[in-house]
């Protein structure tokens, strides 16, 4: 991970989480760097972290590792810190998936206090983003079945949007209409 503080900073100061896209097994913090940079000199008073996850592949699975990952990163920063911050997650389309997911579903200690969803997919049960041309990768290999509760399909398990409560932590969400990966038909269910 990146860490960029600001040069004065207390147990008050925001953290932003960037987590990077990539179709769950590709990507790298690096393709956020600029990105990251420019949303310092927006929020100056807040620390950033740009942090890469373990991708998924054929034989490991994205979930929970990627969400473990995310966990490890807030314990290291609080630790880190010597205070519990109020996190804000902000990811791009699976950087996005991932953020909304650990927020509504592995958030546990509600460290999570808002997340940015820049084109992240929401119901992966959607007509729309079945049509994803890498959807069977994330049928069979996203999620590892050990951790999805009887019951439910691992598709739903994956949905971010089957997580919301009303003590979910409120989410902005960003969509296109001309975006070949994301259908907009995901803006319905942020």
């Amino acid at each position: 991970m990146d860490l960029y503080f600001p040069p004065h900073y207390n147990s008050k100061t925001d953290v932003f989480l960037i987590i990077h896209g990539g179709g769950w097994r590709s990507g790298n913090k690096s393709q956020l760097t600029f990105f990251t940079l420019s949303l310092m000199q927006k929020f100056q008073n807040s620390i950033f972290v740009n942090m890469n996850y373990r991708l998924a592949s054929v034989s490991q699975f994205g979930i929970p590792n990627q969400t473990n990952d995310i966990d490890s990163v807030l314990s290291h920063l609080e630790k880190t810190l010597k205070y519990k911050p109020r996190f804000i997650l902000l990811g791009n389309s699976a950087g996005a998936h991932l953020s909304m997911i650990y927020a509504y579903k592995f958030n546990k200690n509600k460290r999570i206090k808002a997340v940015i969803n820049i084109v992240g997919p929401t119901d992966l049960a959607d007509a729309g983003f079945k049509g994803y041309f890498d959807y069977s990768f994330v049928e069979k290999h996203l999620i590892d079945t050990k951790v999805i509760p009887s019951g439910i399909s691992t598709v739903q398990f994956a949905s971010p949007v089957n997580w919301i409560t009303m003590t979910s932590a409120p989410t902005l969400s960003y969509y296109g209409k001309n975006d070949q990966v994301i259908p907009v038909s995901q803006k319905k269910n942020s």
